[in-house]
C-alpha cells in the first residue's frame, strides 16, 4: 500500500512542476501575493434602512431621540 501512496504523491508532484514550469516559460512576469482571508470572510456591513436621513440630506440632519423615553 505504501508503494502505491509513493507512486501516486510522485505523480502529483510531477505534475504540478511541469505546471509550475510551463507557466514560468509562457509569460515574462509571473507574481505571487500572500492573501490574507481571514478579514475577507466576514460579512458585508448592513446598509442603512431607507427611513433613515443621510447628513447630505436638504431637510436637514435627523431629530435627535431622547435616550430617557
Amino acid at each position: 500500500m505504501a508503494q502505491l501512496h509513493r507512486k501516486v504523491r510522485r505523480r502529483r508532484l510531477d505534475h504540478a512542476h511541469k505546471t509550475a514550469l510551463g507557466l514560468v516559460r509562457e509569460h515574462d512576469v509571473t507574481a505571487h501575493e500572500d492573501l490574507k482571508i481571514r478579514k475577507m470572510s466576514k460579512a458585508p456591513r448592513r446598509s442603512p434602512t431607507p427611513t433613515r436621513r443621510v447628513r447630505s440630506c436638504p431637510t436637514g440632519p435627523p431629530p435627535k431621540r431622547d435616550s430617557t423615553s
